[in-house]
């Protein structure tokens, strides 16, 4: 019987990690957890700023793509999804 059992959550582990890996795949249509570096440089010699942007794929490429339309008067933003 341990022995089932030890079978069956090595199965579910497995089943749930391939779940997950398939959500983070570009082309897949779905909606995993993805991360962008975003970085702010100045023309005026101010040092650079750089912070994350995480969350759903959706709601973190609808972020970046407002930090980036910031750009202007002196200022670039520029994000880079990271793996």
């Amino acid at each position: 019987m341990k022995q089932i059992t030890k079978v069956f959550l090595v199965l579910c582990v497995c089943a749930v990690s391939l779940s997950c890996s398939k959500d983070d795949e570009e082309g897949e249509g779905g909606d995993g957890y993805v991360c962008y570096e975003c970085t702010i440089s100045y023309d005026n010699g101010t040092p650079s700023i750089t912070y994350p942007v995480c969350g759903e794929k959706t709601y973190a490429e609808i972020l970046v793509k407002s930090h980036e339309s910031q750009s202007g008067n002196g200022r670039i933003v520029r994000c880079v999804r990271k793996k």
